[in-house]
């Protein structure tokens, strides 16, 4: 067994995951399952940046992990956001775990100052993994997802976690606002964050 960067090889063991999460549940907030062509680019988009890591057993993937962008604007650039799918006979035996400490470790080398994760208020498993691993609930979205099935509407819960810890700002000779800011919703200190191409992720 061995965690290594995603390849575009790994899409089909990756998607076939992927799609039980997407049909079966209402997790992934998707309605469809993307295409090959589709995920190819997720890969490739997220790869120029940030890690993509599968978990691989006897030649066979049986999950995967990666981080994105958390946020659009410029200032949110040192924060991540991160998402682990895992296929049946790979749960319930510490992968999520591994996986995520593994993730976590290569957005801390790059500059990466807090992480999120998204989960549906529907997925009780993932919420109290997340809190496990020391992950808080930072804010809820209510009401912002429908499943196309029954209609029923999904809360979305933000938890997040601090991958340094806080220090004081002004330090840094940032401007006052940032102090503001950081009281109210997260709390970062000095660096910045650099392209995974600066690193190695074994």
């Amino acid at each position: 067994m061995s965690i290594r960067e995603a390849v575009p090889a790994d899409v089909p063991a990756m998607l076939a995951i992927y799609a039980e999460y997407v049909t079966q549940t209402a997790v992934s907030f998707e309605y469809e399952v993307p295409s090959e062509a589709e995920f190819t680019r997720r890969l490739a988009e997220h790869n120029t940046v940030y890690p993509w890591l599968v978990w691989e057993e006897d030649n066979r993937v049986l999950g995967y992990c990666y981080a994105g962008r958390a946020f659009e604007r410029a200032a949110y650039a040192w924060n991540a956001e991160i998402s682990c799918y895992l296929a049946h006979e790979a749960q319930h035996r510490g992968i999520g775990r591994q996986l995520y400490a593994r993730v976590e470790e290569l957005l801390r080398r790059q500059g990466c100052r807090k992480v999120f994760a998204v989960v549906t208020s529907a997925n009780e498993p993932s919420l109290a993994f997340h809190r496990s691993i020391g992950y808080r609930d930072a804010a809820c979205f209510r009401q912002v997802g429908s499943d196309c099935s029954n209609f029923a509407v999904r809360d979305q819960i933000i938890a997040d976690a601090a991958l340094v810890v806080p220090c004081i700002f002004n330090q840094h000779g940032w401007p006052s606002f940032w102090c503001g800011v950081a009281r109210i919703c997260v709390r970062i200190c000095g660096g910045c964050g650099r392209g995974r191409n600066s690193l190695s992720s074994r």
